[in-house]
């Protein structure tokens, strides 16, 4: 079933669990997706990121109607939400395809410039029932590396998240506090005690981004303390290529056959997604 963001975490905040948005920007990706959520009675979220619509060539709303309709005939609650909406159109479109949650991303602006567009997306999407996050601080890295970068300076810094959520009327703020987009190289940090302060502060769930190849304890350390979304995509994505080359390398799989790769690659995205409902405590919640 379609539900919204808000509607998502707001039983997560209930049950102190974290709900996991997984990213694709494919069908394969969706169903396997979809099929992780209902084999392990989880909700799920499905992520688009604006970032696919340049590198990957896809349009936005042909990817909403895919979203849309496996959302719809699920059995369990799935959002469907774009990620990192950077640019007010793009946003703005995907409120128009029905995408159930929008994120708008302008936390590289200045905080005025940042408060100003969330409130505007937040006044239009609620407007239709959509929810909406935004980020304050700065996630590092991107969504294909991770360059390992100290960036403290962009942490969030915990009155600004109060006073920003305040401001904006979000129904979900991502946080900054160590981890960044793509594969890390070492652990990352996490300030915890960051975390745990800016959650006594501000009243909305927070957002985890940058959550593939985080521990199953720092992940659950993050859960205590507040947060209630968490992104995974790069670790979906390697899933997706070790059973294509599994599969390749297999000298019984069927040469040619386009079908029994495909799923095999949804086999480890499944397997993957399963893996992290656990982990969140999502997993039997539905």
């Amino acid at each position: 079933m379609l539900v919204t963001l808000k509607e998502a975490l707001a039983h997560a905040e209930k049950h102190n669990y974290a709900v996991g948005m997984f990213g694709c920007y494919c069908e394969e990706m969706i169903r396997a997706i979809v099929e992780a959520g209902e084999e392990s009675h989880s909700p799920v979220i499905l992520g688009f990121g604006e970032g696919h619509i340049k590198y990957n060539k896809i349009h936005l709303e042909d990817i909403s109607h895919l979203m849309i309709n496996y959302a719809r005939r699920a059995s369990i609650p799935v959002v469907v939400h774009l990620d990192h909406g950077f640019t007010y159109e793009n946003v703005v479109r995907a409120i128009h395809y029905d995408f159930s949650s929008v994120m708008i991303d302008a936390s590289s602006s200045a905080y005025e410039d940042n408060v100003r567009l969330c409130a505007e997306i937040s006044r239009i999407a609620h407007a239709i029932g959509c929810s909406v996050e935004a980020e304050i601080g700065h996630v590092g890295g991107n969504e294909d590396s991770n360059p390992d970068a100290e960036e403290e300076d962009q942490y969030t810094v915990p009155e600004d998240a109060a006073r920003f959520a305040e401001a904006t009327c979000v129904d979900a703020l991502a946080v900054a506090i160590g981890t960044a987009h793509g594969t890390y190289k070492k652990a990352p940090k996490l300030d915890l005690n960051r975390l745990e302060e800016i959650n006594n502060k501000v009243n909305i769930p927070l957002v985890l981004h940058g959550g593939s190849g985080l521990s199953a304890e720092a992940f659950r350390a993050t859960i205590d303390r507040g947060v209630r979304k968490i992104n995974i995509y790069t670790n979906l994505s390697n899933a997706g290529c070790k059973g294509a080359a599994e599969y390749l390398a297999d000298p019984n799989a069927e040469a040619g056959s386009m079908i029994s790769l495909t799923e095999r690659m949804i086999a480890e995205i499944k397997r993957e997604v399963i893996r992290y409902t656990e982990i969140f405590r999502s997993a039997g919640q539905v």
